[in-house]
This record gives structure tokens, sequence and C-alpha cells, in this order.
């Protein structure tokens, strides 16, 4: 599973939070990659861990710095099998969790 940062816009499913929001675009099922968009009011560092039902990590986990706007993390999905994962987006103020159903 690579991650890696990129710059594009779509939306799908999000939770919001004070000081940033955070949402999936694309779909897993159309494609082995999708985005996950983080939209910021302010730079932060910011920890991405992505992780099974059980909280078995799934992809490597990485601390990038977030910018003010709109941050594009790509998700490659390759060697995931079907299931529920969780997104857990961490900054210094907040929490976030975000849900990727990988169908069948």
């Amino acid at each position: 599973i690579v991650l890696k940062q990129s710059g594009l816009m779509v939306g799908t499913e999000e939770l919001s939070n004070k000081g940033f929001r955070a949402y999936l675009a694309g779909s897993p099922s159309m494609s082995h990659e999708i985005s996950l968009i983080i939209e910021s009011s302010q730079s932060v560092p910011c920890k991405v861990i992505f992780t099974d039902l059980s909280g078995k990590q799934v992809a490597r986990s990485f601390l990038s710095p977030i910018t003010t706007g709109i941050n594009n993390v790509k998700l490659n999905l390759d060697g995931l099998q079907a299931g529920l994962y969780i997104i857990t987006i961490i900054t210094p103020k907040s929490t976030q969790h975000v849900k990727l159903t990988i169908p069948r």
C-alpha cells in the first residue's frame, strides 16, 4: 500500500471537526486508488494511520505537514481485501476517523 500526497478535489464521505475536516473521494469499487481530502483552516503537522477493524495497521503511517486549504492524500488500495477500514487523521488539536468500505 502506498500513501502519497498530490492535489485534486472531489467529495464523498466526510466527518467534520474543529479546525479541519476529512473525507474520501473516489470509488474503491472502480479504482485501486482513492483520495483522502483534508481541508484545514491552518497549517499543522498531521499523522495518518490506516487500520482494519481489529486495529491492525494495514498501511505504513506517515507524518506530514498539512497546509492551510485543501490537501489531497492518495491511498493505493492494492493488496487490501474487501471489508471495512478506518483511516485516522491526528493533529495536535484533534483526531478524526474516516470509514472506508471496500466492496467485494
